[in-house]
């Protein structure tokens, strides 16, 4: 299941436009943007997400299950959270903490 959200994230982060498969929820418009890092906000907890590049861009958006971030360099670097699984996946240099 979560290599299903990554997956869906990381897709929906290159392309905002493109539809996530239903177990992920609406991605849409995100609430917040940034170059290469950003911080997901859940409450007490923060996750810091970064292409691990310095370039790229990263996001939040709102879904279903609450908000989630990705980050995506678009040579593979890769990083994405939920606020309801913390950090799911990294590739390249892309990081989460």
């Amino acid at each position: 299941m979560k290599s299903m959200l990554v997956a869906a994230i990381m897709l929906a982060s290159a392309s905002v436009a493109l539809a996530a498969p239903a177990s992920v929820g609406k991605l849409g418009t995100p609430i917040k943007m940034s170059k290469a890092s950003i911080k997901l906000e859940c409450g007490s907890k923060s996750y810091t997400l970064s292409t691990g590049t310095g370039g790229g861009s990263c996001s939040v958006h709102k879904t279903d299950d609450g908000n989630v971030g990705v980050c995506n360099d678009g040579n593979g670097g890769q990083a994405g959270a939920s606020c309801k699984d913390g950090c799911i996946e990294t590739h390249n240099k892309g990081s989460c903490s």
